[in-house]
């Protein structure tokens, strides 16, 4: 998804107060399907570079979180929707629950 989209999203949402729901680092490699690449080094790095990573945003995943990654999420105030037996159904990963806790 473009940035721009991303941003008219993070608006939407402010403007009527609903939270996002976004899928991120669910696989590895996603660094490398951003569409606008930039300094970023993770999605959520770039979510943050871009300026939609606030506290109407819940990440939908989050197995493949670095800690500075963790750190972002949680300065941003963002959620996280984690479900491990989708995770393990696909073979993804584990979320670093307890270190998020």
């Amino acid at each position: 998804m473009s940035k721009e989209k991303l941003q008219e999203i993070n608006k939407l949402s402010a403007d009527y107060d609903v939270p996002v729901l976004i899928h991120v680092a669910e696989f590895p490699n996603e660094e490398t399907r951003i569409k606008d690449p930039t300094k970023a080094a993770s999605p959520v790095e770039y979510l943050d570079e871009i300026g939609v990573l606030d506290e109407r945003v819940v990440i939908a995943h989050g197995i493949h979180l670095s800690e500075h990654d963790q750190v972002l999420l949680k300065e941003a105030d963002a959620g996280i929707s984690y479900n491990p037996m989708a995770n393990a159904k696909g073979a993804t990963g584990v979320a670093p629950a307890w270190d998020m806790y």
